[in-house]
C-alpha cells in the first residue's frame, strides 16, 4: 500500500511539474500531456533510484530514451489514431512521423537531469521508512573507470624503497 501511495504521488507532482513547464513554454497544455508527464516522472524516478551509482550523464541520457519513446507512444495514440494533432515536429529536421525529432531528445536530457536529484529528494523526504538510511553517493557527471594498480610485473622493476616512498615514478637501474 505505501508503494502504490508512492507511485501515485510521485505521478501527481510529475503531471503538475510538466503541465507548469508546457504553460511556461507553449502558453497552453492539454489534459493527456498531465498523464503523458506523470507517466514520464514516475519512470524517470523508479530509474533514477535503481540506477544511483550510474553516471550523470548516463541517467540523463536513459532518461531522453525513456520520455522519448513515451512521447513516440503517446504522440501516435493520440495525433495519429484519434487525430488531435497536439503536436506536429513534422517541420523539424529528423522527425519520426511527426512525433518524436532530435531536438527534443536534447531538451529531454536536459529536462531529465534536474529529475536525479528530486528522485533522490522525494525518496529520502517524503517516503524514507526510517529502517536504512539512505547513502549519499558522489556525482560522476562522466563515466570514470577505478583506478587499478600496475601490474605486479612493474612493481618487481622498482627499488624496494621506491614501492614505499612518494615518488612512483622512479625505475631502479638494474
Amino acid at each position: 500500500m505505501k508503494k502504490i501511495r508512492e507511485l501515485s504521488y510521485v505521478y501527481f507532482v510529475g503531471a503538475a511539474l510538466y503541465c507548469c513547464f508546457e504553460v511556461a513554454i507553449r502558453g497552453f497544455t492539454h489534459w493527456t500531456m498531465a498523464l503523458a508527464g506523470g507517466l514520464a516522472f514516475s519512470l524517470l524516478y523508479q530509474y533514477n533510484l535503481r540506477a544511483r551509482t550510474q553516471s550523470v550523464a548516463l541517467r540523463g541520457l536513459v532518461g531522453s530514451g525513456i520520455v522519448t519513446g513515451l512521447e513516440f507512444a503517446v504522440g501516435c495514440v493520440v495525433n495519429r489514431a484519434f487525430g488531435w494533432h497536439i503536436w506536429d515536429y513534422s517541420a523539424r529536421g529528423g522527425h519520426v512521423l511527426g512525433q518524436i525529432c532530435p531536438m527534443f531528445s536534447i531538451v529531454w536530457f536536459l529536462l531529465s537531469l534536474p529529475v536525479i536529484p528530486l528522485s533522490l529528494f522525494l525518496k529520502t523526504t517524503l517516503f524514507a521508512d526510517g529502517s536504512r538510511p539512505v547513502k549519499r553517493l558522489k556525482v560522476r557527471w562522466f563515466y570514470t573507470p577505478p583506478i587499478r594498480r600496475a601490474s605486479v610485473a612493474f612493481h618487481t622493476r622498482r627499488k624496494k624503497t621506491d614501492v614505499y616512498s612518494s615518488n612512483y615514478n622512479t625505475f631502479s637501474s638494474e
